[in-house]
């Protein structure tokens, strides 16, 4: 199968990579998504065992060589960065005259997915993308599109841990280059997010980039971009000339002065705005705990590891790493400044209170945690006379131990790890199609049913299912027309919704192709996943978004039928409606 073709549909070249396929070294595994620039593939690295986001620049700006200078500055500026909070690029390089970067692979989802959250977590949340802004600022890179489309939110995996990242430098430039890639003059940032300097075209620096980040708070505490409208002129004349909403106005329940710590932040004027984006996001929680945007201001976080030029420019004694500051004084005159209760958390790239947005914690990661919390217990007195203990116990203890497992057969058999709470709300909502508990393992006629979720090991979800928490695989015999089923469990709506908006027909340029059919009394949309719009599909998904109880639902049906509706007649009969 080709590559890369002509799409008679799209009406214009277009690159496929399709599953299986080798690409410059990398086994395509799904696509992942599409940007301006290009698309991004779910790839196996040829030589270790783990995976990589491949993106490949898209068909019609191969022959422009300013795209090309941008695409390979953006590999060669985010290659230059080391930091937890900053997916890494591994490798750039060219392929049938076909532009690349592997970068960092990220289980997860963008913030922009998420539904509502708690301010703390919002906080949280840009707080890590500002730790990751000031160390980039630091070594002469901006960012210049920061955005919650751009900010990963990974889950705890057996690959990685719970954090947030930052990526998509597509438009970074180094602050001393003088040269203008962006040449024609079009500003490349989303302009919902976009500095009221870069929609004028000026020099730009590190508080444009704060800018755009007090944005992305604002749209995750409300919900809302800062200055909503569907007139692209009236964006950027807001962001231009009208002052910014005010945040409690929308939320009532958040405290009035982290307005004024987000009214500084969005300064039309740069020199008006924070020092730096930590500063920001510190002053940012400090109103939202303490509830004064004054003393917020004077708020710095500040690294001990810092160049000698930084802490020349600004002698103020930071705490130790690990460490908070005390609260500032209410009765001297100079209070004292403390850094972001989270900075152990911070500097690691990885926050408390990301992993809550994707659900209770696992075992393994309690375990952890309490190990850590022990690690710091006085243990050197009783460890010295421990030692005897277990050098004289070791052989009665290792008789034991032989003992119970020769006498009991289960004795080696590892505790089944308990199923996510969403397992037990979509055979709540699903009545027929899955089990009621896992241990029924039967779905809708005779199907053989298992619980999934990210530690599955042979589980792979079909592409564009991205962010789902858990899930009911469901499959039948080589010789049934339905292959597999597959029931996926978001932890909301919006984030289902976003899951959808990524489904398209593979091998066309089309966003989205859908068709809606009747299951018993009921018409449901679905999303096609093949590409031809007269042909009864045969892998496709379906959406519950006009139902409260299963809007965060989605149902994936593939098959290889002997008839052409074979598989649609089928998605028909099941018992869907309630």
């Amino acid at each position: 199968m080709p590559v890369c073709g002509y799409d008679l549909l799209a009406g214009r070249e277009g690159i496929v990579l399709r599953p299986g396929e080798n690409f410059a070294g990398y086994v395509i595994e799904r696509e992942l998504g599409r940007g301006g620039m290009g698309s991004v593939y779910l790839a196996r690295h040829p030589r270790l065992p783990r995976w990589i986001a491949l993106k490949v620049l898209n068909s019609e700006y191969h022959g422009d060589s300013e795209t090309h200078a941008r695409f390979e500055r953006e590999a060669d500026l985010a290659a230059r960065l080391n930091h937890p909070g900053v997916v890494t690029v591994y490798d750039r390089g060219v392929e049938d005259g076909r532009l690349w970067i592997a970068m960092q692979y990220v289980d997860g989802v963008e913030a922009e997915a998420m539904g509502e959250m708690s301010p703390e977590q919002a906080v949280e949340i840009v707080t890590a993308t500002a730790d990751a802004l000031d160390y980039a600022h630091r070594v002469g890179v901006l960012h210049r599109d920061v955005k919650p489309a751009n900010i990963m939110l990974a889950r705890e995996t057996r690959e990685q841990q719970a954090g947030v990242l930052l990526t998509d430098f597509g438009i970074a430039r180094l602050q001393e280059d003088t040269g203008r890639l962006t040449g024609s003059g079009s500003v490349m940032a989303t302009l919902a997010y976009a500095a009221p300097e870069q929609l004028q075209n000026q020099p730009v620096g590190p508080r444009s980039d704060q800018y755009s980040l007090a944005c992305t708070l604002f749209r995750l505490l409300t919900g809302v971009p800062l200055f909503p409208a569907s007139d692209l002129g009236a964006i950027v004349k807001a962001h231009l000339y009208d002052k910014p909403p005010r945040a409690a106005g929308i939320r009532p329940e958040l405290p009035a002065a982290l307005d004024a710590v987000l009214a500084r932040a969005l300064a039309k004027d740069p020199e008006q705005r924070y020092p730096s984006c930590l500063e920001f996001a510190a002053a940012a929680r400090h109103a939202l705990t303490v509830g004064d945007p004054v003393g917020s201001a004077t708020i710095s976080i500040r690294d001990q590891t810092s160049e000698k030029a930084v802490r020349k420019a600004n002698p103020v004694a930071a705490p130790r790493r690990g460490t908070a500051a005390a609260r500032p004084s209410q009765s001297g005159p100079h209070p004292q400044r403390r850094a972001a209760q989270s900075s152990v958390a911070l500097r690691s790239g990885r926050l408390t209170d990301i992993p809550a947005l994707f659900g209770p914690p696992t075992d393994r990661h309690q375990a952890a945690m309490l190990a850590r919390s022990n690690s710091s217990t006085p243990v050197r007195k009783w460890l010295v006379g421990l030692r005897t203990v277990v050098l004289l116990g070791a052989c009665l203890a290792a008789a034991l131990g032989l003992g119970i497992f020769l006498l009991t057969p289960s004795a080696n058999t590892a505790k089944p790890k308990a199923p996510a709470p969403e397992i037990a709300e979509i055979s709540a909502a699903f009545p027929g199609l899955v089990p009621v508990r896992p241990e029924l393992g039967s779905g809708y006629a005779a199907a053989s049913c298992r619980v999934v979720d990210h530690d599955t090991k042979d589980f792979q979800p079909p592409w564009a299912f991205e962010g789902w928490a858990a899930a009911w695989d469901c499959q039948y015999s080589a010789d049934h027309e339905v292959r597999e089923y597959i029931v996926f469990a978001y932890g909301s709506g919006a984030m289902a919704r976003s899951a959808v908006s990524r489904i398209h027909p593979a091998g066309t340029t089309f966003e989205d192709l859908i068709f809606k059919e009747y299951c018993g009394k009921k018409q449901y949309t679905n999303h096609r996943f093949d590409a031809y719009a007269d042909i009864p599909s045969t892998a496709f998904a379906t959406s519950f978004f006009d139902d409260p109880n299963r809007e965060k639902f989605l149902l994936y049906t593939r098959g290889t039928p002997n008839a052409p509706g074979g598989i649609v007649d089928w998605w028909k009969s099941l018992p869907l409606t309630q």
